[in-house]
């Protein structure tokens, strides 16, 4: 239990029963007798709110849960690739792509143009398109071939 400056507190057993506003060391008292922790909920509440309870147990749950929330987490992959990118490269860049949307994540596939490559765009969609048609059975296209500065964007998702 955290330190206390109120003398009484909103006391909930573990059962989840509300027992009422009660003095803290009383609620304490309670609380060692069952063997059990005083684990404050709510400090700013007036009065503050204390459960009876397994502290090491709740802990642990909050922990779990916040490991749950954490892999659910979806992060962005980039594919970096470029206009004049081969055929065999643009396969091997597939597969890593496959393996990124299989963990759950989203792919960015990007195709930078240098120099004069920008006068070409054509060349770097067909890239991108060529990769996104050997992905179609595996993601779905959350935003097309888009030229943004001295690159194009395609953006895929798992299905």
């Amino acid at each position: 239990m955290r330190f206390l400056n109120s003398k009484k507190v909103l006391l909930i057993d573990q059962d989840g029963t509300n027992l009422g506003e009660i003095e803290s060391h009383i609620a304490l008292a309670k609380a060692k007798s069952l063997g059990l922790d005083l684990i404050l909920l709510n400090k700013m509440a007036n009065p503050p709110v204390c459960k009876i309870g397994n502290y090491g147990k709740l802990k642990y749950e909050q922990d779990k849960k916040n490991k749950e929330n954490k892999k659910r987490v979806q992060e962005t992959k980039t594919l970096k690739i470029r206009p004049v990118t081969q055929e065999h490269d643009l396969d091997i860049e597939v597969r890593r792509a496959k393996e990124f949307l299989a963990r759950g994540d989203k792919v960015k596939i990007e195709c930078f143009f240098r120099r004069r490559e920008a006068q070409y765009p054509e060349l770097g969609k067909r890239n991108i398109e060529y990769i996104l048609s050997k992905l179609t059975d595996v993601c779905k296209i959350e935003k097309n071939c888009e030229m943004v500065v001295r690159s194009m964007i395609a953006i895929i998702a798992p299905k």
